[in-house]
């Protein structure tokens, strides 16, 4: 096989860069969980755009069913891909790989918990 004459963009970064940052089994995580917390996350963004009567459910929905939407697939996307088997015969404890799980889509709730308090301060205060 010739080698090639390329190399990735990457390489024009300094090293640290360069390095992964996160362990495989977290970043996995967040890339399953990204659409629906980002999601969740602009819901609740613009909230305060909203007129008065959408404002508290565009609150709910985008805490309420973010965090489950969150947490259903931190549990179950292994089930809705086939993958189980591939993730249980793995040679990490199988705690571990569920600590993580529950880690990665709690700190997701967490920042939607974190956005979503000044807002419902600032929906408050726009109908007192």
């Amino acid at each position: 096989m010739k080698p090639s004459r390329s190399v990735p963009l990457s390489y024009v970064f300094p090293d640290w860069l360069r390095v992964p940052v996160l362990p495989i089994f977290v970043a996995t995580e967040i890339r399953a969980i990204f659409p629906a917390w980002l999601f969740a996350m602009l819901l609740i963004a613009i909230t305060p755009l909203l007129d008065d009567p959408l404002a508290p459910a565009a609150i709910v929905l985008g805490y309420g069913l973010g965090c489950t939407v969150i947490g259903s697939i931190a549990a179950g996307h292994d089930f809705m891909h086939r993958t189980l088997g591939t993730m249980l015969s793995l040679p990490v404890p199988r705690g571990r790989l569920w600590w993580t799980r529950l880690m990665v889509s709690l700190a997701g709730m967490a920042l939607l918990a974190r956005l979503d308090a000044p807002v419902i301060a600032a929906v408050r205060g726009a109908n007192v």
